[in-house]
């Protein structure tokens, strides 16, 4: 239920959303309820999901519904956290810094942008650490900025 899956350049792995405490018994297809503490992980192909690991999380924001993709030159992870289905937030992650040797453990993301839903972020694409988002933020039929991953502010 609301999970997106990003593979990585190297085709090793994939990066997916979940709600790992949901409780499956007496699923049907048919739920209403409202999921909460969605958080995403790591996969890597032809291992146990067992094995996978937790990326990131936003526990103090339970209803938050987490997305992500990933730059065309595979070493930015953007993660675009949303809330009622109506604008995201944005967030990077320099897989060559924080992922080096593999992802192992938790992410550190970076903010790019300010921390209150009033816009849609989407990745275009990159020149090295300028990249091209896609928004409506101060631009009713949407614009495209540039951002640049050393210097966000």
């Amino acid at each position: 239920k609301f999970s997106s899956i990003t593979w990585t350049h190297d085709s090793k792995g994939i990066f997916y959303a979940c709600y790992p405490d949901h409780d499956l018994k007496g699923v049907t297809g048919k739920d209403t309820a409202s999921l909460e503490n969605q958080k995403l992980y790591y996969h890597v192909l032809d291992t146990s999901q067992d094995k996978d690991v937790l990326c990131l999380d936003f526990p103090e924001h339970p209803k938050w519904i987490i997305s992500s993709s990933i730059s065309d030159c595979g070493r930015y992870l953007f993660i675009t956290p949303s809330q009622d289905c109506k604008y995201n937030l944005l967030y990077f992650v320099d897989l060559e810094e924080q992922a080096k040797d593999g992802v192992t453990g938790k992410l550190n993301p970076t903010p790019l942008v300010p921390l209150q839903f009033d816009a849609d972020y989407d990745y275009v694409a990159n020149n090295g650490p300028k990249v091209i988002f896609h928004t409506n933020r101060n631009a009713k039929n949407f614009k495209l900025v540039t951002i640049d991953l050393n210097n966000p502010a």
